[in-house]
């Protein structure tokens, strides 16, 4: 751990965190990251080392689509998507 690590404070406070090794996961856990905070109204954050942000590659786009749970409040169930 380095004194400018904000891993450790991000898990304190509760904030998920996300750790891509590669061009593609950057991609696929930034999407997860999206719309964990959409469907929760929380902070995510994703965590890019230096050789996958100076790195390159090809990746594949248009294959997301998340799998949210159903939330049954007073009102009924409801999809806790943000359209």
């Amino acid at each position: 751990m380095y004194p400018s690590d904000s891993v450790p404070t991000l898990i304190s406070w509760g904030i998920p965190v996300f750790f891509p090794g590669t061009t593609q996961e950057v991609i696929d856990l930034g999407l997860h990251a999206y719309e964990i905070s959409r469907a929760s109204g929380l902070w995510t954050s994703l965590k890019v080392v230096t050789p996958v942000a100076d790195g390159s590659g090809l990746v594949r786009t248009g294959d997301f689509d998340p799998v949210l749970p159903d939330v049954e409040d007073e009102g009924g169930r409801s999809s806790p998507r943000c359209e």
